[in-house]
């Protein structure tokens, strides 16, 4: 039987080490486990009846509060990892990660290690929540080529709460 060969999706000459990279990584089943996405008006971020002025902010449930503490961690000086931002969204997250070619040495561990990372320790800690399994198999990347590129993912990451219902990942 032939082995079917996959098109790769990475960005030919990059070896994903050092660099700045806009990353999604969502739930097994696109299931709505991480957050749940609610209009809020006030500082207080209060839940009522949505007027005019609309804001949406993901408020993260069991898993998604486990699946922050750990992107939070995720950031180590030693290892020139940095979670520069992210969001939690009920079936995904997105996330900007820098990794520094300055810090870490040969130890430094690329974008894939740093997300296969992060994928294990969340799936071993919602074990105890009764999930087997937590993430699909694989994650989107995007190397962030230059300054114009950062500041559009930054944006797209502030946005994406208020736009869930046209989001690509939306599922009721």
């Amino acid at each position: 039987m032939e082995q079917v060969r996959r098109k790769t999706i990475r960005l030919p000459g990059s070896e994903y080490e050092a660099g700045w990279y806009f990353v999604t990584i969502c739930t097994v089943n696109r299931e709505n486990l991480l957050a749940n996405v609610k209009c809020v008006v006030g500082a207080d971020d209060s839940v009522r009846p949505c007027s005019a002025l609309r804001e949406y902010k993901a408020f993260p449930t069991s898993v998604g509060v486990l699946v922050q503490e750990c992107l939070e961690r995720l950031t180590n000086r030693d290892d020139g990892v940095f979670v520069d931002k992210y969001v939690i969204m009920p079936n995904h997250i997105h996330a900007v990660i820098c990794l520094d070619g300055g810090t870490g040495g040969q130890s430094r561990p690329p974008l894939q290690r740093v997300v296969q990372r992060f994928k294990s320790i969340t799936t071993r800690k919602c074990w105890a929540l009764g999930y087997k399994t937590l993430w699909q198999r694989s994650f989107y990347d995007h190397v962030i080529r230059n300054e114009a590129e950062y500041c559009r993912v930054w944006q797209y990451i502030d946005d994406n709460p208020a736009k869930w219902a046209e989001d690509e990942y939306y599922v009721k």
